[in-house]
């Protein structure tokens, strides 16, 4: 529709009938969202018309945000197509919101109240404001606890949430000593072969390793491997997500070779399983590479950088955070070679990117300031290189 026939007939409903076409519309894209779950590029194509709705039902429908059970399950599709696709800040508008009505829907106290607080600390998370994801993953723990208990699957998941957070914000031991909990629970109450066990090994081992752990990184992922396999079989998705997360402790312990071999075996079993576009065969391609560009195979690494940066575009769009992840170690490896003017042209690309869709202050934005600048102070360009830092 025309955007001023649109807005004539926008224009001509009163409030009331704004609210049900407006929510007619959000259950429209909910369908059309449930159909095309694993067609990423699809997807991309929505997002316009998602945050356009949004807009106008938010507008329309709050406060006092009174939506029904399935207007809230709209709301709740809507926030996760937005964090599959990296809008994190859209995100955070719609679960903020929908958090809203659910409180009022459903009290405070309530599970499904609990886990839209989750989703929201997500979605902070993901922008870099740890402090505030962090008070509201410890406020969601305090009631799971109280509500479901201590032993309940969402407290643990909660947990873990939490634990991650304090690992993004360096906080290692504290996250170590949650993760231990957390497991100990898992395996009080779960058969010792249970997935949400090898979850909590698996978060156990990254920490460990954040922290030059190796050794006890390396062991923790083994046995998830070994696990993994005996319960999912070799090709499984979460097995070879151990397989990625093994070659990559290996990799930090400085094993380069046995971590490229491993990165091969995984690249290629994904590729089977999952197919070449998949996310989480872009994983390997990545991780591939950059276990090459610290054997000094720089020409094969920027090459399957390239590759992996042209597929995420694809699939993902340019603006995506993976793809700006892409970017940068494109710039790495090419810094490595240097090859300096493509290097800073490549940073400032990012950096621009990364401000828009992060914002000025994200962790990320920030590193690429910093990597801006020792790319210009390479090139002998320190006025430049000064100024942005």
């Amino acid at each position: 529709m025309h955007k001023l026939v649109h807005a004539w007939g926008h224009d001509r409903l009163d409030m009331e009938q704004r609210q049900a076409w407006s929510l007619a519309a959000l259950d429209l894209l909910r369908e059309a969202i449930a159909g095309h779950e694993e067609d990423l590029s699809w997807q991309r194509r929505m997002v316009p018309h998602v945050v356009a709705s949004f807009s106008a039902m938010s507008a329309a429908c709050g406060p006092p945000y009174r939506l029904t059970h399935l207007e809230r399950g709209a709301l709740w599709t809507l926030g996760d197509l937005l964090r599959r696709l990296g809008r994190w800040k859209d995100e955070y508008g719609v679960r903020l919101f929908l958090n809203h009505a659910t409180v009022v829907a459903l009290e405070p106290e309530h599970p499904d109240t609990l886990a839209s607080m989750n989703n929201l600390a997500t979605a902070l998370c993901e922008q870099g404001k740890y402090e505030q994801a962090e008070e509201i993953h410890g406020q969601t723990l305090k009631l799971r606890r109280k509500v479901l208990g201590p032993e309940h699957p969402d407290t643990l998941a909660s947990i873990n949430n939490l634990a991650d957070i304090l690992r993004l914000q360096g906080k290692y031991e504290q996250a170590e000593e949650m993760h231990i909990q957390t497991l100990k629970l898992k395996q009080k109450v779960l058969e010792s072969e249970h997935p949400d066990i090898l979850i909590s090994m698996n978060y156990l081992a990254v920490v460990l390793g954040e922290q030059g752990k190796y050794e006890q990184a390396e062991e923790i992922y083994r046995q998830t491997v070994k696990l993994r396999e005996k319960v999912l079989g070799s090709e499984h998705p979460d097995t070879l997500a151990s397989m990625d997360n093994l070659a990559v402790v290996l990799r930090d312990y400085g094993k380069y070779e046995q971590a490229e071999e491993m990165h091969r075996q995984t690249l290629k079993l994904r590729e089977k399983v999952l197919g070449p576009e998949h996310l989480d065969t872009l994983a390997s391609m990545n991780n591939l590479a950059e276990v090459l560009s610290l054997q000094g195979k720089y020409e094969p690494a920027e090459e399957m950088h390239r590759q992996t940066l042209e597929l995420k575009n694809k699939v993902l769009g340019l603006e995506h955070r993976d793809t700006l992840g892409s970017m940068n170690n494109l710039a790495v490896v090419l810094y490595e070679q240097g090859k300096y003017e493509q290097v800073e042209e490549i940073h400032r690309q990012t950096l621009r990117l990364r401000n828009k869709v992060l914002g000025p202050e994200h962790p990320d934005t920030l590193a690429s300031i910093n990597n801006l600048a020792i790319a210009l102070d390479k090139q002998g360009k320190y006025e430049q290189a000064e100024g942005i830092s």
